[in-house]
């Protein structure tokens, strides 16, 4: 029985991702797609004429997982603005922790250069996670939660460098440590820096 054309789709997007995690996205080929869900070349080209479009198809799914799906879920949930920060921040240290492909989507230049709707994208996806890191802090910072001398733009592009940089060290590292335990630690350090900063600035120091 034939698979339906969207459930075969997203079995090649998952493929896509499995092969970048084991050898990177410049070299995934559409051959080693289709051989890894055991299809023909030919019957992939039939949901995907180009690789570039099987490259979108990815983009879509990180869409989906982050800016339609968890990051949303973080941001409007209970508590307090810096309890939905740290939400947000392992929301997307779980999704790389459970997705390896995506430090290696991010930083591969080549892909990239190729393929300038996907860079455009990607960029698109950072700058979204970084507003929402932005609002959430403003929204921190007129509750008390920081100092009223944090920047949240500034301290947003700072955590939103944290995480894919904690990434990249746990994928050199050969995923040896638990890359959701780091990235919430350096986060850490920059809001204790900023709750601090607050708790000096109410003792006059």
């Amino acid at each position: 029985m034939r698979k339906p054309a969207s459930e075969r789709k997203d079995e090649m997007v998952a493929a896509t991702l499995r092969l970048m995690a084991e050898v990177g996205p410049d070299r995934v080929s559409t051959d080693a797609v289709a051989r890894a869900v055991g299809v023909t070349q030919a019957a992939l080209f039939r949901h995907f004429p180009r690789k570039a479009d099987l490259w979108m198809a990815v983009l879509a799914w990180l869409t989906g997982q982050t800016a339609e799906g968890r990051w949303p879920a973080a941001v409007a949930g209970p508590g307090a603005a810096l309890g939905r920060l740290r939400a947000l921040v392992r929301a997307q240290l779980d999704l790389i922790a459970t997705t390896p492909a995506i430090p290696a989507l991010l930083f591969s230049r080549e892909l990239h250069a190729g393929n300038e709707a996907l860079r455009q994208g990607l960029a698109g996806l950072m700058s979204q996670f970084h507003a929402h890191l932005a609002e959430l802090l403003a929204e921190a910072r007129a509750a008390g939660e920081v100092g009223a001398e944090a920047d949240p733009r500034r301290v947003a592009a700072m955590i939103t460098s944290l995480i894919p940089g904690t990434a990249m060290r746990w994928s050199l590292a050969g995923h040896s440590f638990d890359l959701v335990a780091a990235g919430v630690d350096a986060v850490e350090v920059v809001l204790a820096g900023l709750t601090g900063g607050e708790a000096r600035r109410r003792e006059g120091r």
